[in-house]
């Protein structure tokens, strides 16, 4: 476990937690036992048909059951606490010692005394005694080491725990919000220009193919019809014949380079608008891009300067495999392994959030066929997935974009207990 967990964990405990924490893995427990299932489910099938005194005994032999699976629970409880006590006293650095018990102490306490009142032989409340008053007599041994440890990373470690938790998830908040606002920023729509097709003239040589033939035809016809007495006026008709034509395609040509010189000017006008939209999109993709290189500029420094950094890293210094001794002390306590399931999160959500992140996007489909799931079920796991801020949902029917790396992916899933 991350030693930024145990701390946020372990500080916070009161009596009413473990009992609570207690209360639910001894249900759990009961769910596992195999006997007492077999036992309700002989009861719930037979009950109409067996009388009240057969009723009653099978009862009695399911709360028997349940009160050995619980006594066993609270055995095996104290028996953790004890070996968590040894691992303590085991210390020799009593900086590190006395952290471990400002950590664990109350947790350990707490857990005792739990397990005293819920066993009931006098043996066992008698071996929780023992290790209270063994607890007690680590405790009164370091009490002498409050000034070493008061100088000691270990402090520092405790005191700057909250402000630097603080300052990180700020961040965390800061860096998701930018990257949904990445997400949501719109590629721009380019204008197409119009085909050239509908700015040339048309029909300019063929209508001076079909002129000039029709005036050679009547020039020809007239030769014939006069007997060609009168050149002069046949030369004459024939110039004006062939000025026709001449003039018409004169006019289409100058009309047609206007057209050209106009089409010219659109595509540049259009090449402009498109130019800027997309200088304006990729400067915007630029700007969420700064803003979150500095974020993670941030991010080191906080956690190459902070106090918080620093009293780890001389920690990782004196004692090598600190995190791992407490990692050993805190797998023998009580967790809320029930988190995951009061918050409902699916149990294959990390396998699939794995997954988007390995892709880049995911939806309900991808996540019916590859994990052979229904649409509900895949379709309330994108929700949780939108929820902690791994995806980002634009739209009902488009895949949903993953906006985290796999290390902020990881940091989701410890923070929120998903295994």
């Amino acid at each position: 476990m991350n030693i930024d967990r145990t701390l946020n964990i372990y500080q916070a405990y009161s009596l009413a937690k473990i009992s609570a924490l207690n209360k639910l893995m001894v249900l759990a427990q009961y769910a596992q036992c195999e006997y007492i299932g077999k036992l309700e489910n002989s009861l719930s099938n037979e009950l109409r048909a067996i009388n009240a005194t057969n009723q009653q005994i099978l009862e009695n032999q399911i709360n028997e059951a349940k009160r050995q699976e619980k006594i066993r629970y609270y055995r095996s409880l104290a028996h953790n606490i004890k070996e968590c006590i040894d691992i303590i006293c085991e210390q020799k650095d009593m900086s590190f010692k006395y952290f471990l018990l400002e950590i664990f102490r109350e947790p350990i306490n707490l857990c005792l005394e739990d397990a005293k009142v819920n066993l009931e032989e006098i043996g066992d409340k008698e071996f929780c005694s023992k290790w209270e008053k063994i607890l007690q007599n680590n405790v009164d041994q370091v009490s002498s080491f409050r000034t070493q440890f008061n100088l000691s990373p270990f402090k520092t470690l405790l005191e700057q725990h909250d402000s630097y938790m603080i300052e990180e998830d700020e961040l965390n908040k800061q860096s998701l919000n930018y990257r949904k606002e990445k997400m949501e920023i719109k590629a721009p729509v380019l204008e197409t220009a119009k085909s050239l097709d509908s700015y040339q003239p048309k029909g300019c040589l063929l209508t001076m193919v079909v002129i000039s033939i029709l005036s050679c035809f009547f020039f020809t016809f007239g030769a014939i019809v006069n007997g060609f007495s009168d050149t002069s006026e046949l030369v004459s008709v024939a110039v004006f014949l062939v000025l026709i034509p001449l003039s018409i395609l004169l006019c289409l040509m100058i009309k047609a380079r206007k057209k050209k010189k106009e089409y010219n000017s659109y595509l540049t006008n259009i090449d402009r608008v498109n130019n800027k939209r997309l200088q304006n999109y990729n400067d915007a993709i630029i700007y969420m891009d700064q803003i979150l290189d500095k974020i993670e500029v941030n991010r080191n420094h906080l956690e190459l300067t902070h106090p918080y950094s620093k009293a780890k890293t001389a920690i990782n210094s004196l004692i090598p495999g600190w995190e791992g001794i407490i990692d050993k002390i805190t797998s023998k306590l009580p967790t809320d392994k029930g988190e995951s399931t009061n918050n409902n999160f699916d149990p294959l959500l990390a396998k699939i959030a794995k997954s988007a992140v390995k892709y880049g996007k995911i939806s309900t489909n991808s996540i019916q066929l590859e994990f052979s799931l229904g649409y509900n079920r895949a379709k309330k796991i994108i929700e949780q997935l939108v929820n902690l801020g791994v995806v980002h949902k634009k739209s009902a029917y488009a895949p949903a974009e993953v906006i985290v790396d796999s290390t902020t992916l990881q940091n989701i899933l410890e923070d929120n207990h998903i295994v």
